[in-house]
């Protein structure tokens, strides 16, 4: 006859059974797990517990910040997550590898948009998937094909300057946080589909809506190209047309395709594009040795609005050299991106990672490094103007918030629309941080210079930023 252990007994052997296992588990990964010499806390190597509650909470940026100041370059993170914040870590994680697979997207990765009837747009496509789709669209992003819209582009801003002319007439702030998002998405869409649609909710969401508000986005994106691919004759210089009268591009993808697509370049494009005008506002209104010269650079090489093209801006250096150091400090994506390393391993920044571990850089880290910057957390456009000096020696490719490799994304759009928005602002207008009516939403970015972090859920977070405007007499 077996005899059966009495209840009690019966749960001790459980717990013991289960304390005893998760004990094996953590010695495994703190001495003998292949990632056990790569300094960090603790608990990061044996828990995924404190970089999944950084993640949700919208600090991820800010916690691996913390503690690559602490661990220095490479931290691991997870006990199968390397965080690194070198150049040469950039390079070999998402740049093209010499004689050897390329790392791919995480499992985790989410994006803006997912897949529709087992398809994919380009940001999601893997490996040889991924370079077809690349191949085919590529040629929408050359400076070629966007010279052609500068005609859309140009229309567009003029109507936000009137929009914010008549704001400064009114002697109302604006809130730049909102109308940067409205603007760069209506010019996205007019660009992706050739009309405007009605404004979508344009802040990044927290994980709870992000669901939702990616079905939305999508489902208003599909609907606006499904009818603009039916309208096919039409002769509008948007992607949809180019698309239409490129062969390769044409004949290499279906209407699914080209509307998940869309939807991608519309959403991601809005993003990066807002975020950046938000936070180059705030550091020019709270840098007064910076708006001062930048302001003069504009005022004195342009003497009527109608030359504030893209041809007489592109060439104002010092222009550039503030959005540049304005995308560094308040990168658009500030999340790390994941990448798993392919069979055969990899050595990153001098230290051997073995397959199926997941690396990434770290955004935030990496920009407020000093191991690339000098002054690091000091917005100083002075180190973007290649001269000598105390900046002579930063590693300016640490920076790279448009992506590098095979996966570089609409740098060449975003700088375009950034550097003609940001000449006519300074052109036509006095600006500064309201301290009225709206210091206290303001407060959420600080006034002395140096923001207050933000929260990031893949995203950069944007708080309500009200500016006052008064329109420069001439």
């Amino acid at each position: 006859m077996i005899s059966q252990f009495p209840p009690a007994l019966s749960a001790a052997t459980a717990a013991f059974l289960v304390v005893a296992a998760l004990l094996i588990q953590i010695i495994q990964r703190l001495f003998f797990h292949p990632l056990c010499s790569a300094p960090g806390p603790w608990a990061n190597s044996v828990s995924e517990i404190p970089a999944t509650i950084a993640l949700v909470t919208g600090n991820q940026h800010a916690y691996y910040r913390s503690i690559h100041e602490k661990y220095g370059p490479i931290v691991r993170v997870s006990p199968g997550e390397l965080s690194f914040v070198s150049v040469e870590a950039r390079e070999e994680i998402y740049g093209l590898r010499k004689g050897g697979l390329n790392m791919e997207k995480s499992a985790i990765f989410l994006g803006a948009v997912g897949s529709v009837e087992g398809q994919t747009g380009v940001s999601l496509a893997l490996n040889a998937e991924h370079t077809r789709k690349r191949r085919v669209l590529g040629y929408l992003f050359t400076n070629t094909a966007l010279l052609q819209h500068k005609s859309l582009l140009q229309l567009h801003v003029n109507k936000l300057v009137a929009l914010l002319k008549k704001k400064a007439a009114e002697d109302q702030p604006v809130d730049v946080s909102s109308w940067s998002a409205t603007w760069t998405q209506g010019i996205r869409r007019l660009y992706g589909v050739g009309t405007l649609l009605e404004a979508l909710a344009t802040k990044l969401l927290v994980p709870a809506k992000a669901a939702q508000w990616r079905n939305t986005h999508l489902n208003n994106s599909r609907k606006k190209t499904a009818k603009r691919l039916a309208d096919r004759d039409r002769k509008h210089t948007d992607f949809i047309y180019q698309i239409l009268i490129h062969n390769e591009a044409k004949n290499s993808r279906s209407d699914t395709e080209i509307k998940l697509n869309m939807a991608l370049f519309i959403s991601a494009g809005t993003d990066t594009t807002a975020t950046t005008l938000t936070g180059w506002t705030y550091y020019m209104c709270t840098h007064p040795a910076v708006y001062a010269p930048v302001v003069s650079e504009i005022r004195s090489c342009i003497a009527d609005a109608e030359d504030i093209k893209w041809e007489n801006v592109r060439n104002l250096r010092y222009l550039e050299a503030t959005i540049h150091e304005a995308l560094r400090l308040f990168p658009p994506s500030g999340a790390s991106q994941q990448r798993i390393v392919p069979r055969g391993g990899a050595t990153i920044d001098g230290f051997y990672v073995p397959a199926g571990t997941t690396v990434a850089i770290s955004p935030w880290a990496s920009t407020r490094s000093k191991v690339n910057f000098h002054d690091p957390v000091d917005f100083c456009p002075e180190r973007w103007l290649g001269e000598e000096g105390e900046y002579a020696n930063d590693r300016l490719g640490a920076s790279l918030p448009f992506g590098t490799g095979p996966r570089v994304c609409g740098r060449n759009l975003a700088y375009m629309e950034m550097r003609l928005v940001a000449a006519h602002l300074l052109w036509s207008f006095d600006m500064a941080i309201d301290r009225g009516t709206y210091e206290g939403k303001n407060s959420a970015w600080g006034f002395e210079g140096r923001m207050k972090t933000q929260k990031v859920f893949h995203s950069m977070t944007k708080p309500e930023l009200w500016v006052g405007l008064k329109e420069v007499e001439r």
